[in-house]
């Protein structure tokens, strides 16, 4: 049973993500929620080569202005599959394409602040297929690592969560 009720739902801001502001009420106050409406869930793809060699991206993240290790990924388009979603965010980003393609799981990663979902795709077979084709705002690089450099990686440098994430899955999912 909830503790409280929502008094009423603002939004204040509309654009690639909206910003809305919740009152929620208690049996004896009010509070303010701030509240990221993502409008797309995403996936994040955990992609393999034959010989076990995993595709890495490293990725400017401009609210940290940081180059960050990754994973290849991005927003479902409206009404989109997630392993279609994925399947075209592989291709755009890496230029890679893969065998095989299967959701491993998928969670809410900042729930305390966004309602956002992100599907953890496996990725198996990967082939570099053409070039990449990034957005105008990205700026990826993409390596292939075996398990043990990702680790070392990990040690050495800062990464995205949902690289972490994604491991974390894997080693429950397999």
């Amino acid at each position: 049973m909830l503790k409280h009720q929502v008094e009423k739902k603002e939004l204040i801001y509309e654009g690639f993500c909206d910003f809305r502001l919740d009152t929620l009420k208690t049996d004896t106050d009010s509070f303010i929620y701030n509240v990221l409406v993502s409008k797309q869930d995403a996936v994040a793809i955990l992609a393999k080569t034959d010989d076990n060699r995993y595709l890495i991206t490293r990725e400017y993240r401009h609210p940290i202005e940081k180059f960050l290790l990754g994973l290849p990924g991005g927003r479902l388009e409206d009404n989109e599959d997630p392993l279609k979603a994925a399947e075209r965010e592989l291709l755009e980003e890496t230029g890679y394409k893969a065998k095989s393609l299967k959701i491993l799981k998928a969670s809410y990663p900042l729930p305390a602040l966004c309602d956002q979902k992100v599907y953890y795709i496996q990725a198996i077979g990967i082939e570099k297929v053409q070039e990449q084709k990034l957005d105008p705002l990205e700026e990826i690089s993409t390596d292939l690592f075996t398990k043990d450099q990702i680790h070392d990686q990990i040690k050495e440098n800062e990464v995205d969560g949902v690289l972490l994430t994604a491991f974390g899955i894997e080693s429950f999912c397999s």
